[in-house]
């Protein structure tokens, strides 16, 4: 997919123009086609209606498919929103932030145009349900961004989860035609049952992982 340009937007602060008109119009029902729609070319538009008249679809039978509109969202908010969706600078925790930050406006879309279809003709329980507390500033998960929809109780559940980077070196004297094969499995098995010692908080954190 390729957008139009570099911003999937008229400029490159589309969504926190739109956010702050959204918010300081007291969220109408029709702030998807009142506010947004005027910040977006028109055949990003098209596409982006295009998009969430899909995730409503799916979305109106999550029971059924287990498919919700924030998976999807946070599936196809980068590749849908951006067109630089990958930089030369970025690490894995630049990337995620960036693929979730996309994926928290793109869900705030599909939320807002569920208000917006429903303002003009009836739609799915499923999809009203939604938006029934929409913006979602109380029992909201407490966020320290100022610039996203707080996240809705329904959202995709975030998980602690433990990032690993192993680091291997292959011996110097290995001859250069046989390659070395590194068993990343059997080297974790390893690292597991060695003994250690010493204290602090990284000997803690290590005996925890090997429990």
């Amino acid at each position: 997919m390729q957008l139009d340009g570099t911003s999937f937007g008229t400029d490159n602060d589309w969504y926190k123009t739109f956010f702050e008109a959204e918010k300081s119009a007291q969220y109408p029902p029709t702030a998807f086609s009142d506010q947004l729609a005027p910040k977006i070319p028109a055949t990003h538009l098209e596409l982006l209606t295009s998009t969430l008249d899909v995730f409503s679809s799916l979305a109106a039978h999550a029971e059924v498919n287990s498919i919700s509109g924030s998976k999807l969202s946070k599936l196809l908010g980068l590749w849908l929103l951006t067109a630089d969706r990958v930089q030369p600078s970025d690490d894995w925790f630049s990337f995620y932030s960036r693929w979730d930050r996309m994926g928290r406006m793109l869900e705030h879309l599909f939320l807002s145009h569920i208000r917006n279809e429903a303002s003009n003709h009836r739609m799915p329980r499923r999809l009203t349900e939604l938006v029934q507390h929409y913006p979602y500033v109380k029992g909201s998960s407490p966020s320290p961004e100022h610039d996203l929809l707080p996240r809705p109780r329904f959202s995709t559940q975030r998980y602690d989860a433990l990032f690993v980077r192993v680091d291997t070196e292959l011996p110097s004297t290995y001859p250069e035609d046989k390659p070395a094969s590194v068993d990343l499995l059997k080297l974790i098995a390893n690292a597991l049952k060695a003994e250690s010692t010493g204290s602090g908080s990284a000997y803690e954190l290590w005996q925890k992982i090997r429990q």
